[in-house]
């Protein structure tokens, strides 16, 4: 599987500063090399560089 893949899937990032790790929850809108971005359920968008991201989890239950 792709992270493309997961583009529309309700997901769970996690990413880390220098001090500490972090994660969000919303829908995947896009992945490319440099960026991975999130839609918010308030509606924000937030954009992670894909050096500071360490796990992207689905939180979709699986389908079929």
């Amino acid at each position: 599987m792709k992270l493309t893949d997961l583009i529309g899937r309700r997901v769970q990032v996690w990413s880390f500063t220098a001090s500490e790790d972090h994660w969000d929850d919303g829908r995947l809108e896009d992945v490319d090399e440099q960026w991975v971005r999130l839609k918010t359920s308030d509606g924000r968008t937030m954009l992670f560089p894909t050096r500071n991201v360490r796990l992207i989890k689905t939180l979709d239950k699986d389908e079929g």
